[in-house]
């Protein structure tokens, strides 16, 4: 599979589409889904139509940089807009947030396209991520291991060409545990660099 760097390249020299790249990663995650259990929500029609947009911006020559076009996944520790934000807790399963996250936001304004909601160790207090109420992330290489955490979702979406990135949290490891497991990197910024705001803001667990 491409870096993200060359199918950043290919994307703005108009070597390949948004479209396509989307597309590609969406029989992807159809195909592994079942097997690495990486996902809480898959967005497609709602990538689809954010790659279109992608498209045709590209191609009236308005390439917003690095990430536009490319198909990114967040952590579903992060708000999302109308799309339900979980934490993999079951008390969560039907909160959905009015408001993105001030990162996700940052992501979107960069192009970037969200392609899905990853699955994590519950609301991020585990190494493992076989506790979740959506069931536990498998190892993309052997599904007989752990994937890490928190943040085994996403380090498994990437690690099997699902999407070219995610968007995380570390405190202790979170992104970078769950990369190490799964063959990739996992980078933790400068403190401050990335804004945890919007991290399961505001709306309160369903009581039921």
């Amino acid at each position: 599979m491409e870096n993200l760097t060359t199918i950043s390249h290919d994307i703005k020299t108009r070597k390949t589409t948004p479209v396509k790249v989307v597309e590609n990663c969406l029989r992807i995650i159809n195909e592994l889904q079942p097997e690495t259990n990486a996902f809480i929500s898959i967005l497609a029609d709602q990538a689809l139509a954010d790659a279109k947009k992608a498209r045709d911006r590209i191609e009236a020559g308005e390439w917003l940089g690095m990430l536009d076009g490319i198909p990114i996944a967040v952590k579903d520790f992060y708000d999302t807009a109308g799309i339900k934000t979980t934490a993999a807790f079951k008390h969560f399963k039907n909160r959905i947030p009015k408001k993105d996250a001030v990162s996700v936001t940052k992501l979107k304004d960069a192009g970037a396209i969200l392609i899905g909601k990853t699955n994590m160790h519950e609301l991020g207090m585990g190494t493992t991520s076989l506790v979740s109420h959506y069931g536990p992330v498998r190892n993309p290489i052997n599904p007989d291991f752990i994937a890490g955490g928190s943040s085994g979702g996403s380090a498994a979406a990437v690690a099997s060409g699902m999407c070219f990135a995610t968007l995380d949290t570390d405190a202790i490891g979170s992104c970078r545990l769950p990369a190490s497991s799964c063959g990739i990197v996992g980078f933790k910024g400068t403190y401050g660099l990335i804004s945890p705001e919007g991290i399961l803001a505001g709306e309160k667990a369903d009581e039921t």
